[in-house]
């Protein structure tokens, strides 16, 4: 799993993760959208770890 995501540009792995934590904080804090800002947060931390290989 985590190999098919370091082969994703940072770039997008950091808009992915936005586009998901703003959808999860518009909705409303409910359990999916606390799955969806979780998923975003990992995402940017993903983009963020690979740009700085």
């Amino acid at each position: 799993m985590f190999e098919k995501i370091d082969a994703i540009p940072w770039k997008v792995l950091i808009l992915i993760g936005v586009v998901l934590l703003a959808i999860g904080l518009l909705v409303g804090i409910k359990f999916i959208n606390f799955i969806l800002v979780f998923a975003g947060f990992f995402l940017i931390f993903t983009g963020v770890q690979n740009r700085k290989k």
